[in-house]
């Protein structure tokens, strides 16, 4: 397993999509992670109700196995080729492009992160899943705290490249930084953070998160101290 740093997973995110555009996009044009997903990485992104209880959105494979799905109370066994990726029935929504770019996006990240191992370290974990046996969507999503983390890392590159985000925060905020207190976003910051997370189809708490990772938000106490900025 990589054990990457922060800085490790900005230069990654870079990397590839600078490897998949050939350069990095330019004006507010969002990622095309859909792209990125079946024409770069290779994988067949499907839908497919995944559980009655919503936990688990996504899902991407290694080598072809058996999926144990339970569904309305009952066992149902499909078989899942290789370099798939499975997305859960509820992501479908036009109002839940957000999250099913997300979830895109981190099951791409998987992928990659895997294939980097594979190159850099010389060994496969594709062989960690037996032929012939059925695995649950639990079974096959368990990971590490710090492989979740990382997926997560990534997937936020790859959907929210910093250059992108400078450019679209300069439209709306200028050199100032978007002022949080314990009482919540102002709303005319918060309305930019709409319009912008639009502009780069994704959610506007991810987009919220992703401006804090690059210290563009500073939060103050309710009494109006500064008590933490972002970095």
């Amino acid at each position: 397993m990589l054990y990457l740093s922060k800085k490790d997973i900005e230069r990654i995110g870079i990397e590839v999509l600078a490897d998949f555009y050939q350069t990095m996009p330019e004006g507010w044009a969002s990622v095309n992670i859909e792209g990125l997903a079946t024409e770069y990485l290779g994988l067949n992104p499907q839908y497919q109700r995944l559980s009655d209880t919503g936990q688990i959105l996504g899902l991407t494979t290694f080598q072809s196995i058996q999926l144990e799905l339970k569904i309305r109370g009952k066992d149902e066994t499909i078989t899942v080729p290789q370099d798939t990726v499975l997305l859960d029935d509820s992501l479908r929504p036009i109002y839940c492009r957000g999250r099913r770019r997300f979830t895109l996006a981190h099951e791409c990240s998987h992928q990659i992160l895997y294939r980097l191992e594979e190159a850099q370290l010389g060994h496969s974990r594709r062989g960690s899943v037996v032929a012939g046996q059925t695995y649950s969507c639990r079974q096959l999503h368990t990971a590490s705290d710090w492989e979740e983390w990382q997926a997560n890392a990534l997937g936020a590159v790859l959907l929210m490249p910093e250059p992108l985000v400078r450019c679209g925060y300069a439209r709306w905020w200028g050199r100032r930084k978007i002022q949080l207190t314990d009482r919540g976003i102002a709303r005319e910051d918060y309305i930019g953070a709409r319009y912008l997370a639009q502009d780069l189809c994704v959610s506007t708490n991810a987009l919220l998160i992703r401006l804090r990772e690059l210290g563009l938000v500073e939060t103050h106490s309710q009494q109006g101290g500064i008590c933490a900025r972002a970095s």
